[in-house]
């Protein structure tokens, strides 16, 4: 996710903070949320907490939801209502260079590793 937002929006969600200062907050509107799910860019990062009480924002931390969570997220996308970023694709022989791309945190979406095709067994 690029943090640099030409407008205000109520809610953003992230699985990676930026590195520098969580400047990210201050494009939320008053009483706005912002939820992590991860921390792919590093386990600390600093927040202006005057960001958050003046604002009324609200942070989550999000790492258990109910298996209805899950089944609803999986029909959306079988109704092709939402759909996955991908950001690349690798064949699993070439493990290696998607954790290399992975380690850069440079990308906006999944990596995908795509297996070989199936051997059929008599």
């Amino acid at each position: 996710m690029y943090w640099a937002q030409a407008r205000s929006t109520s809610s953003s969600t992230s699985s990676a903070a930026p590195s520098g200062p969580l400047s990210s907050t201050s494009f939320l509107r008053a009483g706005g949320q912002y939820a992590i799910a991860g921390a792919i860019g590093g386990p600390v990062s600093e927040i202006d907490l005057r960001t958050v009480y003046l604002k009324d924002l609200t942070l989550y931390g999000c790492t258990f939801q109910p298996d209805a969570v899950f089944e609803n997220l999986i029909s959306y996308i079988q109704r092709n209502e939402i759909r996955p970023v991908v950001a690349a694709t690798y064949p699993l022989a070439e493990i290696a260079a998607a954790q290399e791309e992975f380690l850069t945190k440079k990308h906006t979406g999944k990596l995908v590793l795509i297996p070989p095709p199936a051997t059929q067994t008599n």
